[in-house]
């Protein structure tokens, strides 16, 4: 048995709190760790069709989006595919 195994859940949870996973607009998770912004989009995930119609968004921000605790930093995402015409 670990006798240290509750010290190293604070660290892993002091870590989580000092870099969270921020949930930006739908289906963003950004995570800055340094001077590095790692930005995940599921790209399972069907957000709805776009104001046109001709794609189906994946992930977007929906404008800007201000990420905390880096000196101004801000984000704009719009992941996107074309969609499927009817019959295919």
């Amino acid at each position: 048995m670990d006798e240290h195994k509750d010290f190293n859940d604070f660290r892993d949870l002091r870590e989580k709190v000092k870099n969270p996973v921020l949930y930006l607009g739908e289906n963003i998770r950004v995570q800055v760790k340094g001077s590095t912004m790692m930005i995940a989009i599921d790209l399972d995930q069907d957000c709805g069709p776009s104001k046109t119609g001709k794609s189906r968004v994946i992930g977007t921000t929906r404008g800007t989006a201000k990420i905390p605790n880096t000196q101004g930093v801000e984000l704009v995402v719009n992941c996107w595919r074309e969609a499927r015409k009817r019959g295919e």
